[in-house]
């Protein structure tokens, strides 16, 4: 991690810390945090972008932190009302104000732009927060795998619906996390127990990982992130679903039809598998 990312990360923590403040790494540096990314991982897609959900009673306690920031010599966005940047531009900071005084109904909206911003599924995903994280990097708490994946669910709905491009890189973090997570490559025991747990003898071994993390997000999700994530799989566990589609064009190297294919098959088999562990009982 730049130096100026891990100051960002220490900063941002201190300051909410200073105001009595929540304040938990949301976003998808979270993936650089995380202990379950092991030496057997392909390494994950790097980022320079801080996202905090800061837990505050009001707008002006969200002021408070910011300005708190300010002191600190990170400037607004003008045109980003959650955004603040360090000196040099290198380092982006969103602060995602979450709680029922401000995200009610699971919407914030935002005073001065109007923007309205989904915060469905932050506040059970933040609970489950963990600041256990690779040794060297800030100990912020910071969401666990299956959190991830359930905000990512949530976001890719509604950023493809609005057709913000953003929706590629969710499709993208989603696809590496039903493929990869609990991986078997290290003497990972944990998809073969999860197996014998559900007697589910019949799951290929390379969809269990899947399957087991289906089963944690549905431990994570209240029921209106239930709700989505149970609409989101209905709509995209087919083979030419938006999902699954902008899955085969992130495989830009495979040219020829056949090799798509199989990407559209597996992408489809991943989301069953994670269907499996989700509904299961």
């Amino acid at each position: 991690m730049n130096p100026e990312l891990h100051k960002a990360i220490v900063d941002v923590h201190a300051a909410a810390e200073n105001l009595g403040i929540k304040a938990v790494l949301v976003g998808a540096l979270m993936m650089e945090f995380t202990t379950e990314v092991g030496a057997d991982y392909p390494p994950p897609k790097r980022t320079n972008d801080a996202d905090f959900a800061v837990f505050v009673a009001d707008w002006a306690a969200f002021e408070r932190l910011r300005a708190s920031l300010e002191a600190k010599e990170y400037a607004r966005s003008p045109k980003v009302e959650h955004r603040l940047t360090n000196e040099d531009k290198t380092v982006l900071i969103d602060l995602i104000p979450a709680g029922d005084a401000i995200a009610k109904g699971g919407e914030i909206v935002w005073p001065e732009s109007e923007h309205v911003m989904t915060v469905v599924g932050f506040p059970e995903v933040c609970a489950a927060a963990t600041t256990k994280v690779k040794a060297g990097l800030p100990e912020v708490p910071v969401i666990t795998v299956p959190g991830f994946v359930l905000l990512k669910i949530i976001a890719f709905q509604e950023r493809f619906e609005n057709q913000d491009l953003k929706y590629i890189n969710d499709v993208e973090h989603l696809a590496y996390w039903l493929e990869h997570y609990a991986s078997i490559a290290d003497k990972d025991d944990r998809r073969f127990e999860f197996l014998e747990r559900k007697g589910w003898r019949d799951l290929d071994i390379n969809l269990a990982g899947a399957a087991m993390l289906g089963d944690e997000v549905k431990r994570l999700a209240l029921p209106e992130a239930a709700k989505r994530i149970r609409k989101f799989l209905e709509d995209s566990a087919v083979s030419e679903s938006p999902f699954i589609e902008t899955l085969v064009r992130l495989k830009r190297s495979m040219a020829d039809e056949e090799a798509r294919d199989r990407v559209r098959e597996e992408g489809v088999e991943w989301l069953k598998a994670f269907q499996r562990g989700f509904e299961a009982t």
